[in-house]
Formats: C-alpha cells, structure tokens, sequence
C-alpha cells in the first residue's frame, strides 16, 4: 500500500470551498496534507485520524490575520496550518470536530472583498503601471527614426537561452492571466447576484483546464530557473548582482518567516541564487574545455588571441554568437600592440535572418563589396570587413596591418572549418 499521493491543487482564490472539498475528501479516505508545491501541486500522506477536517479562510498575504480572529478559529477547535496564497489554511485539533467559522453569505464576501481584493487590486495596479511605463518606453523608441529595436532584439536569441524561451511560453503565460481574470469575474458576478436575490452563493469548482494550465505555467517556471543556470554556466548572460540578490533575499525571507512553505520558497531561491552562482564561476573553464558552436579562434594562424580583452561567447536553441581580439606578430615573434583588431562571429537561425543582420552592417558602416570576393564587403570610415556565407556572419573591425587577402583568405578558411 503506497504511503503518498499526489493531487493538483491549482483553485481561483474564490473557489475556497472547492479546495476545502477536495482536502476534507481525501480526509474522509485517510489521507492528510503534507506539502503544497509550487504550481499548487499537493501530497498527502495516509493517517489514522478519523476525525480530521480542513477549513479554508480568505487573508491578506502581506498583511497578516488578526489576533483576535486566530484566537476565535482556535477557541473553536481550528489550528492554524500554514498561509496558501490568499488562503488560512486550518485544522482540526484531535478529538473535535468544529464548525466552519464563516457561515453568512454577506460575511463571507465582505471579508473577500476586504482581504482578497483589495490586495489584487494593488498587486493588479503596481503591475500595470510597470507594464505601461515599458511599453510607452517602446513605442517612444520606436518612434524615431533612427533607432531600430529589431536588431538587439534578434540578438539575443544568439546570446540567451531564456529570453526565445520567455518569448514561447508567453501567449501560454498571458493565455492563463485572462483565463484567471475572466474565471474571477464571472465567479464574482454570480456571487453578487446570489446576493441581491437572497439565494446562497453558487459553489463553482475550478475547471480542470485551469488546475492543468496553472500546473503547467509552475512547470515552465522550473523550466526557466534551469535554463538561467545554464546561461550563466554557457554564456556571459548574467551578472553577479544577479545570483547574490537572489541568495540573499531567500536568506532574508527564510530569517523572517516561520511558515513552512514561505521558508521552502526562500530555500529554492538561495539553492537557485548557488547554482548560478557556481556555473557563473565554471563559465571559463567550461568554455576552454568545451568552447561551442563558435570557439574564439585566431583567423589567420599564427596570429595571437588577446586572452586579457574582453570576450564573450554564447550558445543558444537558435545559433551562436563569438566576439574576441587578436593582434598580429611582430618580427620577434611577440603581439604587436598597433595591431589590434576585434572579430564578431555569429550563426543565426536562418540565411534570411542572416542576410538582414548583413544589410544593416552595411548600410550603417557604408560598406561596399571586395572586388573578386563574394560575400564579402568593405567599410573604409570605419576599416572593417563583413563576410556573410549561409547562417555564418563575420565582421573584423581595425585591421591595421598585413594584406587584406591574407585576413580575408584566413577568414574564409576559418569560416569553413565552422561549418
């Protein structure tokens, strides 16, 4: 006989009774709560109470319950379990088997308007102000006319593995805040209907589609704190603000609360802040074992790749994007320091992509094509080269030294062996 199981436990925060069905049903069949996980996945383990019992109670998540209601649940035989959401989450002391303590329709939306509300209201607001400051900031870049967003933003399908994928499970995402908002609506429409009418409040139950999207969007979010360690252990992507902030603030949340769950919170987000934190501090010996689609390498051999100027290199679902300097050798054999020149490589998605990243190279370098040279083009204000071959860009910026042919022929055979 199997000692757990698992449910999902995904409700709208009005649906309180429905959840308080399902726990009070798997307590009729000797089975009590053990965790809640994020994306509102329940485990129960078997117990030998008969008399166990559940009560769900709308609070304010930042605010806290009163002591006096606490003191009332507890009079009556309830104990309080844990926060969930904007849920008191109750118990029943052993021996007794107490009564809800919320019984009166108007009551019970009072205290949800007050305590639920309210607060998503504020969350609500705080939310759409960031979002309209963002997308004003957008629409103002984007009008004038020589700034062109499409560019960077294309550019980090080369250089993150987050970002494409933020970007495809965003309708997933947004789909689930409208289902929520429509579903709350409705809910909240026949409630105050019930109301004006004298009848008692509809008792809905979340769909299951909800219950399986809400599980779903837990399951991406997983998904996303996995792919920010392995940006941070494939590509410079992140920051060391990043996984300190995250270390810290789970460390503060875990000292300041003594729920259960708020702590498990806090204890994922200081394991996850170590994890970045880690593979931010393997990124280099990763990168010199294994260096990827596109290794920093010398164009023209022999020549010598400056290890102390900056470099970066990253790896993504789509393509690959390489940037580093190199200088050439004087006659002693050792880097000429007047000979200094950067070198971008990337490989995007597709040729057409490709080809636009070229197009805009030009137009903004004012280059002109290599005579004899296809797919290779000159900028003499800035003295650089572009080669575009397929998915496979190249630009060398501040060439100062050797023959134009030796890098261009050089270049082309580095090309090829990447291919």
């Amino acid at each position: 006989m199997k000692n757990t199981c698992w449910r999902l436990f995904s409700y709208l925060s009005i649906d309180r009774e429905a959840a308080q069905d399902l726990l009070n049903g798997m307590a009729s069949r000797g089975w009590e709560l053990d965790r809640l996980f994020p994306g509102r996945v329940a485990r129960f383990r078997r117990t030998d109470r008969e008399d166990l019992r559940y009560f769900l109670d709308w609070t304010d998540p930042k605010n806290g319950e009163e002591l006096d209601y606490l003191q009332l649940c507890e009079d009556a035989g309830w104990d309080f379990l844990r926060q969930v959401g904007y849920w008191n989450l109750y118990v029943s002391r052993s021996g007794l088997s107490p009564s809800p303590i919320q019984t009166d329709p108007e009551t019970e939306y009072e205290r949800f308007r007050g305590k639920v509300l309210r607060r998503m209201a504020i969350g609500g607001g705080i939310t759409l102000a960031v979002l309209g400051f963002y997308a004003l900031a957008i629409i103002a870049a984007l009008t004038r006319p020589w700034v062109d967003l499409r560019f960077p933003f294309q550019l980090f399908y080369l250089e993150s593995l987050c970002f494409p994928f933020c970007l495809l499970s965003l309708p997933l995402v947004l789909a689930g805040g409208l289902a929520y908002l429509f579903l709350l609506t409705r809910r909240l429409w026949g409630w105050k209907r019930a109301l004006a009418a004298g009848d008692a409040p509809p008792r809905p139950r979340s769909p299951e589609v909800w219950k399986v999207l809400s599980a779903l969007c837990g399951v991406l979010l997983l998904l996303l704190y996995l792919l920010m360690a392995a940006d941070a252990l494939l590509n410079d992507f992140w920051n060391w603000g990043y996984p300190v902030g995250l270390f810290l603030g789970g460390a503060i949340a875990w000292s300041t609360t003594s729920d259960r769950e708020k702590r498990g919170r806090a204890i994922g987000y200081i394991v996850l802040g170590c994890l970045l934190l880690l593979a931010m501090a393997l990124n280099g010996p990763f990168r010199a074992a294994f260096p990827g689609r596109l290794p920093p390498a010398p164009l023209v051999e022999g020549r010598y790749v400056d290890e102390e100027a900056t470099q970066r290199r990253s790896d993504s679902f789509w393509g690959s994007s390489a940037f580093w300097w190199e200088r050439c050798l004087n006659a002693q054999g050792q880097p000429d320091l007047q000979s200094l020149y950067s070198v971008s490589a990337q490989t995007w998605p597709s040729p057409a992509m490709a080809e636009e990243a070229a197009e805009r190279e030009i137009q903004d370098r004012l280059m002109v094509p290599v005579e004899g040279q296809a797919g290779a083009w000159y900028g003499a204000e800035r003295n650089s080269y572009l080669l575009l071959d397929g998915k496979l860009l190249l630009l060398i910026e501040h060439y100062d030294d050797g023959e134009p042919e030796e890098l261009l022929d050089g270049a082309r055979a580095w090309m090829d062996r990447i291919k």
